[in-house]
């Protein structure tokens, strides 16, 4: 195994809940689990990207929005 760090990062409710039962469906650790999902998925680099370029729009439209509620349009 690589060296690893221990990272926190907030799951959406139902993801934990599948990513959990997955693990003890399969005997697995739910950081096992959590990080070949992440491993796989970050080798299809046009995947990711794509994925990233979505994250950016949907901030952006909610940023934009919120800035258009806060001066009353």
């Amino acid at each position: 195994m690589d060296r690893s760090r221990r990272t926190v990062i907030e799951v959406r409710d139902d993801l934990h809940s599948e990513i959990r039962k997955l693990a003890l469906l399969n005997d697995l650790k739910i950081y096992e689990l959590a990080n070949a999902i992440l491993e796989d998925f970050l080798k299809d680099q046009e995947k990711t990207n794509v994925l990233i370029r979505q994250l950016r729009l949907i901030c952006f439209l909610t940023n934009k929005s919120q800035k258009e509620k806060r001066k009353g349009r």
